[in-house]
């Protein structure tokens, strides 16, 4: 079954739930105008992903980590010219790594090739069924509905993070406001990528040193400059100093604020779900369009949070919830006076049509199927807080 098509039109996540359900065998080439990644697939599983992209980032990761020197990691990289091979395989016949250690490795390294595909937004892309010539056996399995879950989520978030920044391209440096700073507290990562900003280093080659991928060195970035520690380096026009160019710059408009709805800022919205990944971009989401957020991982806690915190503007809730399922939590909020009258959004991954009608029949509001675009979630949100 040939397939084929244009990136703007079609999802990345739809076309390999087709393929996922339709168990399909076969090789789905995804490209840009810079790159391309290639996904083999077997029996509607994601076998493996390779991308265009020269640079080896699981050399330059282990480098970053410590586990490798700078000496050691040119050594296999000339390793894998000769014999033609992955980084990864040289690293192992030098013994700084272990055959388990590497097969970690390959799995988180295709995971991000996958989830940085998800981030294009133009490009092409062509399926052909055939049997696929791997280029490396692996000893693990990808689930590809919690690759395209996740994969959304970063969608979502990434969205936000990189909201004022040109392409991958664009420069960093150190912003002048660093030395009023009293004390910076960064984890490791954050660390790491400060301490290569240099004024010369571009997005793209900040990720290659760090061996981080292109959702990590967004969000990482976005932190620094929110904590204005980093600012966007002013290119200038040859024979014109930045300074120059500075003064002469136009004054930026403003950014338009986040769209909110009634009330927002003074509303707090209650997340239930037993992912945590779920939580943390809801919160993320929510806070930027003004939102404040009570987080609960199962329905007790929720109860417990409710009862310690005050009841909310809103709930937004899985049906699947450890303990106490959704559809008995339901039935508590809807019997208590105090919590009644709250809306209640059903955010699950249930397609069962019964359960959800069950949610609805008890009191739910409406309800959005994951995996979900948080811009259709937020126009639920609008419409049952007016």
């Amino acid at each position: 079954m040939p397939l084929n098509g244009d990136l703007s039109t079609f999802h990345l996540a739809n076309i390999l739930q087709l393929l996922c359900i339709e168990k399909k065998t076969g090789v789905l080439k995804v490209s840009t105008n810079k790159s391309w990644v290639s996904v083999y697939i077997e029996d509607g599983t994601i076998s493996h992903a390779v991308q265009s992209q020269k640079e080896s980032r699981m050399g330059y990761l282990l480098r970053s980590q410590g586990t490798i020197s700078d000496d050691e990691l040119d050594e296999c990289l000339e390793l894998s010219k000769i014999k033609k091979q992955p980084i990864g395989r040289s690293l192992v016949d030098k013994g700084h790594i272990s055959e388990k250690k590497l097969q970690e490795l390959n799995k988180c390294q295709i995971e991000e090739i996958l989830y940085n595909m998800f981030l294009w937004t133009s490009g092409n892309f062509e399926y052909r069924d055939c049997t696929p010539d791997l280029p490396e056996k692996i000893d693990f399995e990808l689930n590809t509905m919690e690759l395209i879950l996740e994969a959304s989520r970063r969608v979502d978030e990434l969205t936000a993070v990189t909201e004022g920044i040109p392409d991958d391209e664009t420069i960093y440096r150190i912003s002048d406001k660093v030395q009023d700073k009293d004390e910076i507290k960064l984890n490791a990562k954050e660390w790491r990528l400060l301490s290569l900003i240099n004024g010369t280093r571009n997005i793209r080659q900040l990720g290659n040193e760090t061996g981080y991928d292109e959702f990590a060195v967004y969000a990482i970035l976005h932190h620094l400059h929110t904590e204005k520690l980093i600012e966007i380096k002013t290119v200038s026009p040859p024979g014109q100093t930045e300074e120059k160019a500075a003064r002469e710059e136009p004054v930026p408009r403003k950014k338009k604020p986040a769209k909110k709805t009634a009330g927002a800022g003074k509303k707090t919205i209650l997340v239930i779900d037993d992912k945590s990944q779920i939580r943390s971009v809801l919160r993320f989401s929510l806070r930027d369009i003004g939102y404040s957020t009570m987080l609960a991982a199962n329905a007790k806690d929720a109860l417990k949070l409710i009862e310690l915190e005050g009841e909310p503007d809103m709930i937004i809730m899985d049906l699947a919830l450890p303990k106490m399922n959704g559809l008995d939590l339901i039935r508590i909020l809807k019997k208590e006076k105090a919590t009644a009258d709250i809306p209640i959004i059903l955010l699950t991954a249930d397609t069962n049509k019964e359960n959800i009608l069950k949610g609805v029949d008890l009191g739910a509001n409406d309800f959005v199927l994951k995996p979900f675009k948080f811009a259709d979630l937020n126009k639920k949100i609008e419409k049952h807080l007016k």
